[in-house]
């Protein structure tokens, strides 16, 4: 599968092209803590009491490495739909070995520009069931450097349920991505991505 660029030159911009409340309410609050900080929030900066709907199926992504992060925090949700608790594990375990380049090339574009990025992701269970999910990732620093994107605060929801079964267990693969949205907030961004053009958008 051939997944289309785009970016986005503004979160609000973005925001049309999220569907789910949760991935609305990520950016949402994202945006407002961005504006009133003046710039990319440090992790204490982060309430989660305004994001408790979204901590289900949220995900705190640590990457110190951009090209390998490693799941610092799951939700329950999140956990449920992988099928395990990926906490401390390399992202990269959970995606297919022939997209791992690719996968591991956009935490280091995210980190590189402090951009945001929204992916339309195809799952798979161990059953073959699949789900297209609603991806946000928000980059936000570390207070003993402020200075410079460390996390990834990620939600991930499905767009539906067809074809898949959520009391099914075992382990899922994030197989293909069908559309991937980096959001430049106020830093830049990409401009390709793995020798492909990244198309402006709305």
């Amino acid at each position: 599968m051939s997944e289309r660029l785009l970016r986005y030159a503004s979160l609000p911009a973005a925001r049309s092209w999220l569907s789910h409340p949760v991935s609305h309410q990520l950016v949402d609050y994202y945006a407002g803590l961005r504006q009133q900080v003046g710039g990319l929030p440090v992790k204490s900066a982060i309430d989660l009491v305004q994001l408790k709907p979204c901590l289900p199926h949220m995900v705190v992504m640590d990457c110190d490495i951009p090209a390998d992060p490693h799941y610092r925090l799951a939700g329950e949700s999140y956990i449920h739909l992988l099928g395990t608790n990926p906490t401390g594990r390399p992202y990269l375990d959970f995606v297919p070995k022939q997209r791992q380049a690719t996968a591991s090339a956009a935490y280091v574009a995210c980190m590189a520009h402090d951009c945001g990025m929204l992916t339309r992701l195809i799952t798979t269970n161990r059953f073959g069931h699949e789900v297209t999910c609603e991806v946000v990732n928000m980059p936000v620093a570390d207070d003993a450097a402020p200075a410079r994107p460390r996390y990834l605060y990620v939600t991930l929801v499905p767009q539906g349920e067809a074809g898949w079964d959520m009391k099914e267990t075992g382990f899922s693969q994030y197989r293909d991505v069908s559309e991937r949205v980096f959001v430049d907030l106020g830093n830049g961004g990409p401009l390709d991505f793995v020798g492909r053009t990244v198309e402006p958008a709305g």
